[in-house]
């Protein structure tokens, strides 16, 4: 009997490890076109002068990311951010969400998140998420998503449930990458809930996202 669960603890943790290398072979391979999205912004979002930024260095940020914001001095100000993760994601690796990085860097939540649909066409339906943030006296409105190659965003979850759940999913299709999407801007310009015409840019912008992977 001992022998058997010697061995069943030695073929998990083989099978770990091949999870593991072959993740990681694919995350070498898997690419995501930024400069198709950066060309594509004053199309999804027409009106501000958009101009492309970077942020202060921080080790919240990925490596790879996209920041267009408003050019200064137009109102009101705006930024559209996409943060691009190709690596393996484990326990302890797994990169902090917009709602957690703005309290990370000081940011105190006034509203917290919550969930608006967005229709897809065919019947399907993506999510996005809100937020008010306040830092002193600025304050910021936030819609952000996540966003994995094939697949709409999803509702948020939490626990076991959510770890297995995006485990398996990234088993299924091979892959493991993703992309952080957030739009911030100043307080009451973006409508609650959503109008159609924000519906209608967001969805536009989750299938330029989407279109944008590479394998």
């Amino acid at each position: 009997m001992k022998g058997r669960w010697v061995f069943l603890l030695i073929l998990l943790i083989g099978s770990g490890l091949i999870l593991r290398e072959r993740f990681m072979a694919q995350g070498s391979r898997a690419r995501f076109d930024f400069i198709a999205l950066a060309e594509s912004i004053d199309e999804l979002f027409p009106g501000p002068t958009w101009v492309e930024d970077r942020f202060q260095p921080s080790p919240l940020l990925p490596k790879d990311y996209l920041l267009f914001v408003t050019k200064e001095g137009e109102s009101p100000k705006l930024s559209i951010y996409l943060g691009y993760y190709p690596g393996i994601v484990f326990l302890g690796e797994q990169p902090h969400d917009p709602e957690v990085c703005y309290q990370a860097q000081g940011w105190e939540l006034a509203q917290g998140r919550i969930s608006e649909a967005v229709p897809m066409g065919d019947g399907k339906v993506a999510y996005v998420h809100r937020l008010e943030v306040a830092f002193g006296e600025e304050q910021r409105e936030v819609v952000f998503w996540r966003q994995e190659p094939g697949r709409l965003p999803e509702k948020a979850e939490s626990g076991l449930v959510a770890i297995g759940r995006d485990l398996a999913g990234r088993m299924g299709r091979g892959r493991r990458d993703y992309a952080w999407v957030r739009i911030e801007s100043d307080p009451g310009f973006l409508p609650r809930p959503l109008n159609d015409v924000w519906k209608a840019q967001i969805k536009a912008m989750i299938q330029r996202v989407a279109s944008c992977f590479e394998d």
